[in-house]
């Protein structure tokens, strides 16, 4: 525990002085914080937060997404966070898994619909691959969940614009505005 909260600690630190240090200075501490982490999960393999903070440095920091799974996958087995399925969407997109990704950044809306990142992600997927109906059934799902924000309608706004449906795109750009 005194090792997690060491690394929270380094890690506000990086967070508060991130203008200020160098690119050096900042990898340093990122290695502290990985280190710390490490050594309380040796210690103690069943400390959830552990596990979370691990996943979240390796995905964010270090975009390390492969080393970053049995972190994750271990996080899961102790507690279904939403974040966590988040992560492994992440990872499993840039190692060049789409559907798994896509299966992941699912869960993690179908566990906390206000997690915004996972709904870009798909959008952005969906739309690369042509598929704007998937997009806009994504958003229209958030807007039924109570997720009427300026976030959800300017995707919609994002996915018109990518079908060059200008109409629906100033409907929905209104809408966010109104927000």
């Amino acid at each position: 525990y005194l090792n997690y909260l060491y690394a929270t600690a380094v890690m506000d630190s990086l967070v508060s002085n991130r203008g200020v240090l160098t690119t050096q200075a900042k990898e340093k501490k990122i290695v502290v914080i990985k280190d710390h982490l490490l050594r309380s999960i040796r210690i103690s393999n069943d400390y959830p937060k552990a596990f979370d903070f691990i996943s979240s440095v390796m995905v964010f920091l270090t975009k390390e997404y492969k080393a970053a799974l049995p972190y994750i996958d271990r996080g899961l087995a102790l507690h279904k966070k939403p974040d966590l399925y988040y992560y492994k969407g992440i990872c499993l997109r840039n190692l060049g898994m789409p559907d798994s990704a896509e299966h992941y950044l699912k869960l993690s809306i179908e566990a906390d619909a206000s997690i915004y990142d996972a709904y870009t992600l798909l959008a952005q997927d969906y739309n690369a691959a042509g598929q704007f109906q998937k997009s806009i059934e994504l958003f229209n799902a958030a807007l039924q969940k109570g997720q009427e924000n300026e976030f959800t309608y300017m995707g919609l706004a994002k996915t018109y614009f990518e079908m060059k449906d200008t109409l629906s795109v100033e409907f929905y750009c209104q809408k966010a505005m109104e927000m």
